[in-house]
């Protein structure tokens, strides 16, 4: 991006003083917009001054010529032309996606084996330099490769830079085991049509309640303006405050949630308030046959 500055003329006295008490405010108020707001109006008034339509974005606006450019004065920008055109940009893009394949040797019952393995390059340096295509676009528009990284990004920004998903290996043993379930469960259904209806599906979570909040609400705004809203004070982001929760929680098909029991762990709850009614039965019958409190476990 590269700029032009227009000079100030008699009509333009005005305007110009309004961006001075906006700047001046910005500075008073410690760089605070509600309170800047708050101060621009009143020097506004005391000069006589043109009324401003989004004081918000004019304080910013004005602020932000005076720390990128030294000036008050009006900014034309330019938008600097494209070294490489976006249809090579997304042509590198591509070639960045599909990776390279790796030469492998190996030794299969003593006899030597040449195969090929798909890759995924780690960064843009090791494609330039793996791959010619990729390579000859940097050489024709004589660019770099972190100009070309950034271009791509604005250009093809669905391509990521991420961790590939990995999974433990299972043994044989668990394997057989897992398609022995599997087949059983079949059978199960193919026997009764209605056998998946009638199954409960469990899972266990933790909730914290006052920690979980801090980071969480998220809401659509410029960065540093928040109209002149404080940070929200909330008691329940204090450690002494949190309240844990463990919560067990049972679906099936025909009734949806069908049981919802609170574990015991969870902070600031009477031991007799963490059992569902239905719970309670049950620990009384599970006392009345000798086996002792009802306990889940992680």
């Amino acid at each position: 991006m590269y700029v032009s500055f227009v000079d100030l003329d008699p009509r333009q006295e005005g305007r110009f003083r309004n961006r001075l008490a906006a700047v001046e405010s910005w500075f008073q108020a410690e760089e605070q917009i509600g309170e800047a707001v708050r101060l621009f109006d009143v020097l506004r008034q005391e000069r006589h001054l043109p009324r401003v339509a989004d004081p918000h974005h004019f304080i910013h606006y004005q602020i932000h010529k005076l720390e990128n450019y030294y000036t008050l004065l009006d900014v034309r920008e330019h938008p600097r032309p494209k070294k490489v055109p976006d249809e090579d940009i997304q042509r590198a893009a591509d070639i960045l996606a599909a990776g390279y394949e790796q030469l492998m040797y190996t030794e299969v019952g003593g006899v030597p084996c040449v195969y090929e393995e798909p890759r995924h390059f780690t960064s843009i340096k090791q494609a330039c330099r793996v791959n010619p295509a990729l390579h000859g676009i940097m050489t024709q528009y004589d660019v770099t490769p972190k100009y070309m990284l950034k271009r791509i990004h604005q250009v093809a920004p669905q391509l990521s830079f991420s961790a590939l998903p990995m999974k433990i290996q299972l043994s044989a043993d668990n394997m057989r085991a897992r398609m022995e379930y599997a087949e059983w469960m079949y059978q199960q259904h193919i026997a009764d049509p209605f056998f998946l209806q009638k199954i409960l599906w469990g899972d266990e979570t933790r909730i914290y309640i006052g920690k979980d909040l801090q980071g969480k609400l998220k809401v659509y705004h410029y960065t540093g303006r928040y109209d002149g809203q404080p940070p929200i004070a909330n008691p329940l982001l204090n450690k002494e405050n949190t309240i844990r929760l463990d919560v067990s929680l049972f679906v099936d098909a025909v009734r949806s949630c069908s049981h919802v029991e609170v574990l015991t762990g969870t902070t600031n709850l009477e031991a007799e308030g963490r059992l569902t009614p239905q719970m309670q039965v049950l620990c009384v019958d599970r006392a009345r046959h000798g086996l002792g409190p009802y306990k889940v476990s992680w």
